[in-house]
């Protein structure tokens, strides 16, 4: 099961998007394995040492609001108010989260069965 839940995801980034495509997720094997690139390869690093005053925000928040990234993945939900503190006991500060709902949009229809199978929420940036 888990084979086949791996593969309708990967089937799924190499379908959907170009190869070299920007991408962000706290969980960058599944993205690097279909191709995509990932220019920060450790999200959850990153929002830590924001949260702990020894990086300014504006290096995250900054392609959130330019929409560079043509997926981001994350194993929370961000629209859910219990998922927004410290998700898996790491810190996710209150403007990056607002800057990805105002700027990208959660996958729909039939994608959001493929990522749902491995707990992703993936995200696309709106038009």
């Amino acid at each position: 099961k888990d084979i086949a839940e791996d593969k309708a995801v990967q089937v799924y980034l190499r379908d959907n998007f170009p190869p070299r495509a920007p991408a962000l997720s706290l969980y960058v094997g599944d993205l690097v394995r279909a191709g995509l690139d990932t220019p920060m390869t450790d999200f959850a690093n990153y929002t830590w040492l924001v949260c702990k005053g020894k990086l300014s925000d504006q290096i995250l928040l900054t392609p959130f609001h330019e929409r560079r990234y043509a997926i981001i993945v994350l194993r929370f939900d961000l629209q859910a108010e219990k998922d927004r503190a410290e998700p898996g006991g790491g810190c996710l500060p209150h403007q990056f989260y607002q800057a990805i709902i105002q700027n990208y949009r959660p996958l729909d229809g039939s994608a959001v069965q493929v990522f749902a199978a491995k707990r992703y929420y993936a995200w696309i940036p709106r038009e």
